[in-house]
């Protein structure tokens, strides 16, 4: 019996496996190869696109700036060629580009050494600069004063013309208005750094074309006020004055030149004459003022500073201290420095001196009681 039962599970077993279809299992190999195929091929592709996105974006961060440099560049060319810039003077501080001078650049080079050696052959050596100013257009009337009780007076200088102005006389044609503004542009820089010599070789160099220029001219007869040479100065505020009499500043400043050869009659006819075209020209009245006061005319100077004060002007009341010191009014003068050190437009400097003015005439009071 067992070995019946054997043979029939034998044969049921051969029976369930020729159920399932011959090929089907190579159907479902290739279904799944199939499928296998497809996601390899998904894969690459979103590999592919993902390798492509990465390039591009590699590509722009490369590209990107270089062609904002180029257009940055071509925009800086095109303002540039629209505006020009103004012609920079060189100096010892930096150093200039490596490019080959101009002929126009060695023409005035060569003036510019020309001119420093004709004041140095004038004065014998270089001529010292001018003692400073409360303006920088106008030195001052007189020398340095010997040592007072009061502190030292110094003139207001008179104003300078702007080198530009609509008043100016036309440019002749041999000379380009842009090149006339570069040398006017050099000039007042270099008289800023207080080089008077380049600044001087540049304002002739405008002159060589136009002649009738007052402002220039003016500007000319200031800067060799403060090299010192004073005569020549002179000559040049009286051909600015030929060309327009009534030109204050020249007006100014040749009564000051007057007033550094000691021509007091000459300088107090110029200052009177500016004054009368322009009233309340604070410089003309502070320059009449110191005039008189180093002259011993107190009552006179007196009338000049108390017009300044008047306009608010606090040298006006320092010249008004000054005045009482010198003629022995203690009282006076200490309580016009009282009110000068509560202005708060003085500078530290006034203040200190007015501090110790005050100090000083106080122990004076105390002294006499």
């Amino acid at each position: 019996m067992s070995l019946l039962a054997d043979l029939l599970s034998k044969v049921k077993q051969q029976q369930t496996k020729r159920e399932i279809t011959p090929n089907l299992k190579d159907i479902i190999a290739k279904e799944s190869a199939h499928k296998k195929k497809i996601v390899l091929y998904s894969a690459l592709f979103g590999a592919v696109v993902i390798s492509g996105i990465l390039a591009v974006y590699l590509l722009q961060s490369i590209v990107a700036p270089s062609v904002k440099k180029t257009i940055s560049v071509q925009k800086s060319q095109r303002i540039t060629a629209q505006v020009p810039k103004p012609v920079q003077p060189q100096t010892t501080a930096e150093a200039p580009e490596s490019r080959p001078e101009t002929k126009a650049e060695k023409e005035i080079e060569k003036n510019i050494t020309e001119t420093e050696k004709t004041a140095k052959g004038k004065s014998g050596a270089i001529v010292e600069k001018p003692e400073k100013t409360e303006s920088r257009v106008t030195a001052r009337i007189a020398k340095k004063e010997k040592p007072s009780p009061a502190p030292a007076v110094k003139p207001k200088p008179a104003v300078q013309p702007q080198a530009a102005r609509s008043e100016d006389s036309a440019v002749e044609k041999s000379v380009s208005l842009p090149q006339k503004n570069a040398f006017l542009y050099i000039a007042k820089d270099y008289e800023s750094r207080k080089d008077y010599p380049k600044a001087l070789a540049y304002y002739k160099k405008i002159l060589e074309t136009d002649r009738n220029n007052f402002g220039v001219i003016n500007n000319t007869a200031y800067i060799l006020l403060n090299m010192g040479l004073v005569h020549e100065s002179i000559k040049y505020s009286q051909m600015a004055l030929e060309l327009k009499k009534d030109y204050v500043p020249a007006l100014i400043n040749i009564g000051v030149a007057y007033a550094r050869v000691d021509n007091i009659t000459a300088a107090e006819t110029s200052l009177n004459k500016a004054l009368t075209i322009e009233p309340d020209n604070q410089t003309a009245s502070m320059n009449l003022a110191v005039l008189y006061e180093k002259q011993g005319e107190y009552q006179k100077a007196f009338e000049y500073y108390s017009k300044l004060a008047r306009m608010g002007n606090a040298n006006g009341f320092l010249g008004i201290a000054r005045i009482y010191e010198k003629q022995d009014k203690t009282e006076e003068a200490l309580k016009t420095y009282k009110n000068i050190s509560s202005f708060s437009s003085v500078d530290a400097d006034t203040k200190k001196m007015v501090g110790q003015r005050i100090e000083l005439l106080s122990e004076k009071l105390k002294s006499r009681k």
